[in-house]
């Protein structure tokens, strides 16, 4: 008897797309994983069925795209998807194929998804209710509320189906994808409710698209093994997004008639064929769904079930059940695929086959025309640890940033091999800029805690990354490839990455003063820092984020401050005025006097030091220290005198297209120096710089990207937690706010409309409100704004 091997090599040989599309994208694990990421994670898959989970805390695992996911029924009944991964360190939470969560498990606490490595839990709205040992070593980096699971698009359509996507920002709707091929089947489907008598699974040695192949011939043969074999079999229509129906009227009299579905006539019959592998066929009184998940370039998974009426008596089922196992069950299934084999008979219609792949390569983004000529050079096993194919060149960051440190990171996660230096002009290890304002100003330790650092010293060597830092780069040489140095020192490079980030502003009349900072690098932390041990009262001009929030740290240490902020309101240019209010009355309860819509005329100084300020309208305010914060300007300076296009002759952000590149090929720019040709404004944020530097990677590794998410951005004052999401478009007098309580007190949120789209979220100590935020601009869901200051209307289920 062949076996699955043999059978591989009869349809390499015999089928007749073999002669237009090479027999590689059949088994290269490379091109496997990009088809992983371009197509499974970006269609809507058919997980399960809603009778699976009949009972609230009931789950299902699953994969989708190599990604493991966990579908459950929440306390509400309500059904929702989310990655089945803990959000600490990626670990599995949940191995059982089904089950529920009722159940007490090893460590205890039913009704609650427990992560049996880290001990978390998180609820059936994948909130994280419970962290072990979160008072120990988290400190102000680490909040539960914001550790929640990845919560994926998922809806429950078209017979009761579970349908989930990848992606946040589907391409197309649910019911542009499958509505138009599933319309046979919703008058039987949807008439009333359906149940799952019958699932089974098995692993199959073969490749997805082959396994499809030969699938493609047993449907087109499905017809002459049922009913009357004199009726020839209908191909009805192919459809859009590679979809094909296929149909045909028998005879009744076939003993099934009474059980027909509803809406069917006897003998009925029709099989809807969904890219890229799922298979709905409906015959007289059962329904049957294939769902096809690849598992790695030569194995595959097929989930059977078949359904019936939920209403259906015992006997009725019984007889259900018969109906569809004489077809259906694991043996009938498995004999005919082996016949196939026997006879050699295994090549379906080129027509079929070409619908199919049409919309594989559309997806891809390759003509299938072109498929031999594209995959022709492709490895058919990865490149092994000593090939020098992609490695051996020299990758140089100028700037441990947020977005230099990510950038290097997300190459060693991308497999790169070659050399990667990070040249810093700061000392000390790179940290995290926002505790800077914060809790790194307060903090009592003289020396820096490594809890504020972006990544420990071991981190550095366990990557094989070069980190130098009290290193000052003077010149780009474009022509030569290389740095120079303060020190005459050339470093040469391949690819270089700009990451040398943003410098603040400072007002002229006070540059050299004493007591007089600005707020962006550790040293200046620091500088603030020991000053405050003595300082009584400071003044702070410019109420944006820094401004505020160092007028915070300074209440907390009983300094008297005072904030002048030129614009009519605190955060002109990056909030709406309903939180600009909420700050304001904030920092009034606490003690800070604010100004606003009133200049700086003067800066004095007494010997040097700074003494006081005069305003434009004459006032007089006197302390022992200035904080400035008027914004920062990309410190693109190198790139400018290079040569490398920016915004301006003089400077300004480099421009890049959408890979990050800039003007010149060999040379990459990312975080706050960037700015897309194609953006309206620069957004300076932690979010920005990471997905920033993650773009740049998967540029060089020529990987998938990631998916780009909404602008986050976050903020500590006191004890309020601002958590925002979407840019609010200041200034456009078409936006509104609404307000709506939180799900917590003391919590409260601002939801930005224009007209009835949602464009911003700005949520105050309620994180729950915020993931919900996040997921509806990521999934480009707007809520009903004459609903939303409603509590007990949820924003994501429309």
């Amino acid at each position: 008897m062949p076996t699955i091997n043999d059978q591989q090599e009869t349809n390499k040989s015999q089928a007749p797309h073999s002669n237009w599309i090479d027999q590689k994208i059949f088994s290269d694990s490379n091109i496997s994983t990009e088809e992983q990421q371009k197509i499974f994670k970006n269609i809507w898959v058919p997980v399960c069925h809603e009778s699976e989970l009949p009972e609230p805390y009931d789950f299902r695992t699953s994969s989708i795209g190599n990604e493991n996911i966990i579908i459950l029924r929440a306390a509400d009944n309500k059904v929702h998807a989310y990655l089945n991964v803990c959000p600490h360190r990626g670990m599995l939470i949940e191995r059982r194929p089904q089950g529920t969560f009722l159940e007490g498990q090893a460590s205890g606490n039913p009704k609650r998804i427990t992560c049996m490595f880290h001990a978390w839990q998180f609820d059936m709205k994948g909130n994280c209710v419970y962290v072990a040992r979160e008072k120990e070593g988290y400190q102000d980096r680490f909040s539960k509320d914001e550790a929640g699971l990845r919560r994926l698009r998922c809806e429950i359509k078209f017979g009761g189906f579970i349908w989930v996507n990848m992606n946040d920002k589907p391409s197309v709707s649910l019911e542009d994808w499958v509505g138009a091929p599933l319309k046979v089947l919703t008058g039987a489907l949807d008439d009333e409710p359906l149940e799952v008598f019958h699932y089974h699974k098995e692993i199959l040695s073969t490749n997805f698209k082959l396994n499809h192949d030969r699938t493609i011939k047993f449907h087109q043969d499905f017809m002459k093994q049922i009913g009357d074999s004199s009726v020839t079999p209908t191909r009805k229509n192919d459809f859009e997004f590679g979809h094909a129906v296929a149909g045909t009227f028998g005879e009744s009299g076939n003993g099934q008639d009474a059980l027909t579905f509803p809406k069917m006539k006897p003998g009925q019959w029709f099989m809807v064929d969904l890219f890229p592998g799922f298979n709905f066929s409906l015959h007289g009184s059962a329904l049957s769904v294939s769902t096809i998940t690849p598992l790695g370039p030569n194995e595959v998974m097929v989930e059977y079930r078949g359904l019936g009426l939920k209403s259906d008596n015992a006997e009725a089922r019984s007889a259900r059940v018969k109906h569809h196992n004489k077809i259906w069950s694991p043996f009938t299934i498995g004999g005919s695929v082996v016949n196939e084999a026997e006879t050699g008979d295994v090549a379906p219609s080129e027509d079929a086959l070409r619908h199919y792949y049409n919309e594989w390569g559309r997806w891809m983004k390759r003509n299938p025309e072109d498929l031999d000529k594209a995959y022709s050079a492709a490895p058919s096993e990865p490149a092994s640890k000593d090939s020098t194919a992609k490695t051996g060149y020299n990758v140089v960051v100028v700037g441990a940033s947020h977005a230099g440190i990510s950038f290097a990171d997300k190459m060693r996660k991308s497999g790169f091999e070659g050399n990667i230096t990070i040249l810093d002009r700061q000392s000390g290890g790179p940290m995290e800029r926002p505790p800077l304002s914060k809790a790194f100003l307060i903090d009592e330790d003289e020396k820096v805690n490594p809890v504020f650092l972006l990544k420990r010293k071991k981190w550095y060597s366990d990557q094989d990354i070069t980190l130098r830092t009290k290193t000052n780069v003077q010149k780009i040489d474009l022509e030569a490839k290389s740095l120079l140095l303060e020190d005459g020192e050339q470093v040469h490079f391949d690819k270089l990455v700009i990451a040398s980030g943003a410098v603040p502003r400072m007002l002229p009349s006070a540059e050299g003063m004493q007591n007089a900072f600005i707020l962006r690098q550790p040293a200046d932390a620091i500088a603030i820092r020991n000053k405050m041990k003595e300082a009584k009262s400071a003044i702070i001009i410019g109420g944006g984020y820094i401004g505020l929030e160092v007028a915070a740290s300074f209440r907390k240490k009983g300094i008297e401050v005072n904030v002048i902020e030129a614009a009519d309101r605190i955060l002109a240019r990056v909030a709406s005025p309903s939180t600009a209010d909420y700050l304001s009355d904030l920092h009034n309860s606490h003690g800070v006097n604010l100004s606003t819509g009133i200049g700086v005329e003067d800066i004095m100084q007494d010997n040097g030091a700074f003494s006081g300020v005069k305003l434009t309208d004459g006032t007089v305010l006197t302390g022992d220290m200035l904080i400035v914060g008027i914004g920062v300007v990309p410190d693109s300076t190198l790139a400018n005198d290079a040569g490398i296009e920016t915004q301006r002759a003089d400077g300004g952000a480099i421009l890049v297209d959408s890979h990050m590149y800039s003007s010149h090929p060999d040379v990459l720019a990312i975080g706050d120096v960037a700015l897309q040709r194609s953006a309206s404004l620069a957004i300076e944020s932690v979010h920005n710089a990471q997905e920033t530097g993650a773009i740049a990677a998967s540029t060089l590794m020529e990987v998938a990207p990631p998916t780009i998410q909404t602008p986050w951005f976050w903020s500590d004052q006191y004890d309020a937690k601002l958590q925002s999401v979407g840019v609010v478009p200041v200034g456009d007098e078409e936006v509104y706010q609404v307000t709506r309580p939180g799900s917590r007190e003391g919590g409260i949120s601002f939801w930005s409309f224009r007209q009835k789209r949602l464009v911003a979220v700005e949520v105050f100590n309620d994180p729950a409100t915020y993931m919900m935020a996040k997921q509806c601009l990521d999934s480009n869901v707007s809520p009903d704004p004459d609903q939303i200051a409603d509590i007990t209307y949820s924003p994501l289920d429309q």
